[in-house]
């Protein structure tokens, strides 16, 4: 896309937000009521109010993302029990199955299960 355009574009949301934020100045209600009668999320009213009060209207800042090389993660001991298969019959790990179950804490676990 033509970067003029990009700007022309990026200036007239500009405009219609800082009109927005206008209105929602002299509206007397609040954020939740007024971004529902604008048809626009609170998420996006915030980010705008922000970025339009002075806080980010300088040069948009770059943030530079380290890719850092994951080595080996020790998960433990693998603990290898039957799994229960339909009909209720239990399958040896050796006879064509395996569960693992990973704990990942705040009460979530991951579990795998081949068949």
């Amino acid at each position: 896309m033509d970067q003029a355009l990009v700007r022309v574009r990026g200036e007239a949301l500009k405009l219609q937000w800082r009109a927005r934020l206008e209105r929602f100045a002299g509206a007397k209600q609040s954020v939740r009521v007024f971004c529902a009668a604008e048809s626009v999320s609170e998420p996006a009213f915030f980010h705008w109010r922000k970025r339009l009060s002075g806080q980010a209207e300088a040069a948009p800042q770059r943030v530079r993302v380290r890719k850092r090389a994951v080595g080996f993660v020790d998960a433990g001991v693998a603990r290898v029990r039957p799994a229960p298969m339909p009909g209720g019959s239990l399958m040896a790990p050796l006879a064509g199955g395996l569960e693992v179950q990973i704990d990942l804490g705040a009460g979530v676990m991951l579990r795998i299960l081949r068949r």
